[in-house]
């Protein structure tokens, strides 16, 4: 018996160390929240040009009959209005500041909202139509229409030093800026007109202008991430997107087929534009890395005037009738 014994834990130590031997497969769980498209904001009023900063989402809302600039957080749902009675526009949000037109007395004029203080603030007071501001830290763009001679030109303003600084300086229309660092991007029309605009980079490092495009068609509505500037090119019936590396000085299609793409926003390496196909308007996502494309809404509805942080989109979506805005996370 002793001798069984002896046997039976010998066999049971094999077992063991024959089990050990293997390979362990530890599986993940993935949250069920992770890419989906989400309702973030539904109501009876229109929503539009949301703009995302971490948790932290601001938009355009004429529920109360006047259109307000509205702050909503992600993680714990509070949604507060930091203006009243405001013009529509393009709100932007970094950190703890939102920026964005409005117009008072006749006078359309770029303000600031700071989160924390719950303090606005205006920071132009010259004449002229502003437009289209950006905010990277603790720097602002615009366009600026207040010298008519030299149609719209490029601005910053410096929240340190609260100095304003004119960039640009040229009789042709500089527009829609987007800043990256000490980098600003614009389209401009000075070598053919509206029909044939291009971009150009400035350096407020270096203090340099750069033109990225020279090409006859038409470029639009760039923006810059990191080294990687993107655009829409083409015509209103067929717009491609494009993609500038500064580092490499290559320029690459991202998205050229018969559809219209158009609108497209960068993060990262992460670029998001909307497709405008016969049936649809819809979402579409292209990581820059592995080259892969993903759409990410697949409704009848229009989907339009996408914006993203990281690994999230958000977005002006149709789908109830009027415009609402959804995420993708």
């Amino acid at each position: 018996m002793k001798m069984i014994k002896q046997i039976k834990i010998i066999v049971i130590c094999l077992i063991v160390v024959v089990f050990l031997s293997f390979p362990v497969t530890t599986y993940a769980v993935k949250p069920l929240s992770i890419q989906t498209v989400e309702p973030v904001i539904t109501n009876s009023a229109h929503q539009f040009f949301p703009s995302l900063f971490k948790d932290n989402l601001v938009y355009y809302d004429n529920r109360t009959g006047d259109w307000q600039v509205r702050l909503y957080n992600l993680k714990n749902g509070n949604d507060i209005a930091l203006t009243d009675n405001t013009a529509p526009g393009t709100p932007r949000i970094y950190e703890n500041n939102v920026v964005y037109t409005d117009t008072r007395n006749g006078q359309q004029d770029i303000y600031l909202y700071n989160i924390n203080s719950k303090k606005e603030t205006r920071l132009t007071f010259d004449g002229g139509i502003k437009q289209n501001p950006d905010i990277y830290e603790d720097k602002i763009v615009w366009m600026d229409y207040r010298n008519p001679s030299n149609s719209n030109d490029i601005y910053t303003y410096d929240l340190k030093t609260k100095t304003t600084s004119q960039i640009t300086n040229d009789t042709a229309d500089q527009s829609n800026p987007s800043m990256y660092q000490d980098k600003i991007v614009w389209q401009d029309t000075r070598n053919g007109g509206y029909n044939n605009q291009d971009i150009y980079l400035y350096n407020l490092t270096t203090n340099t202008e750069t033109q990225i495009t020279s090409s006859l068609e038409n470029q639009e509505r760039p923006k810059i991430s990191g080294s990687h500037i993107v655009w829409q090119q083409g015509s209103v019936d067929n717009w491609d997107i494009y993609e500038y590396n500064l580092n490499s000085s290559v320029t690459q299609p991202i998205a050229s087929s018969q559809d219209v793409e158009g609108g497209p926003v960068i993060s990262g390496e992460t670029i998001a534009y909307v497709n405008h196909s016969s049936s649809s308007s819809d979402i579409f996502q292209y990581d820059l890395l592995t080259g892969s494309r993903t759409q990410i809404t697949n409704n009848s509805a229009t989907q339009s005037q996408v914006n993203i942080f990281q690994n999230t989109l958000v977005w002006a979506d149709y789908r109830n009738g009027i415009p609402d805005i959804y995420a993708f996370r």
